[in-house]
């Protein structure tokens, strides 16, 4: 339950919250997207959400997706372990947010995504 919260971001561990039935964090309007891995919680079947504040809104047109950092050739100079979460989106990163696949040495590449709701 996370109604009317002020979070920033949801952390893409909520994709291990396996048992996760219920999302609420309406009025939440400083969240503006949530983390691909909670695509991962198969039981999460109720779900109340701000739509107006999210990216990409196609109703409400609130601001458009941001712009990415440009993606790095490599990780070999990055602690991956300790990120500032206003250019990555998260504090760490330890695998890859659709295939769950750990990071190779070749470099990040990040996106947004948008899924259709149910």
């Amino acid at each position: 339950m996370l109604y009317g919260s002020n979070l920033v971001r949801i952390p893409p561990e909520i994709g291990a919250m396996t048992s996760l039935e219920e999302f609420t964090p309406y009025t939440s309007y400083r969240l503006h997207w949530f983390p691909y891995e909670i695509t991962r919680c198969r039981k999460l079947t109720r779900s109340t959400v701000s739509t107006r504040a999210l990216f990409g809104n196609y109703k409400l047109r609130p601001p458009p997706f941001p712009q990415l950092h440009p993606s790095p050739n490599s990780v070999v100079d990055i602690d991956l372990g300790s990120l500032d979460p206003r250019h990555s989106g998260a504090t760490a990163i330890h695998s890859c947010s659709v295939c769950d696949r750990p990071i190779e040495q070749s470099g990040l590449h990040q996106m947004w995504i948008s899924l259709r709701g149910h």
